[in-house]
């Protein structure tokens, strides 16, 4: 429950942060005399490419691999 409650809090912040900053951009826009060019101001993209279904599998049959080597090793020095 206490993992909840403190990323709520987290979303809260984040959210009342870019609210902050869009209302200070706001004003700050309105009281000057010429607007910079918009295409300036975008971010580029930052975005990854989408893994596909067959390079996530990938992924996750390695960890699978990696996960159940470490698991017989933990059972060797168990003595198990």
């Amino acid at each position: 429950m206490k993992l909840l409650h403190e990323a709520a809090a987290k979303r809260f912040e984040r959210e009342h942060n870019a609210r902050v900053w869009l209302a200070w951009h706001t004003a700050a826009f309105q009281r000057m005399k010429k607007m910079p060019d918009i295409k300036k101001m975008y971010l580029n993209n930052t975005s990854k490419a989408r893994q596909t279904w067959r390079q996530q599998l990938a992924v996750m049959s390695e960890w699978a691999v990696r996960h159940n080597r470490l698991e017989a090793m933990k059972e060797k020095a168990n003595g198990r």
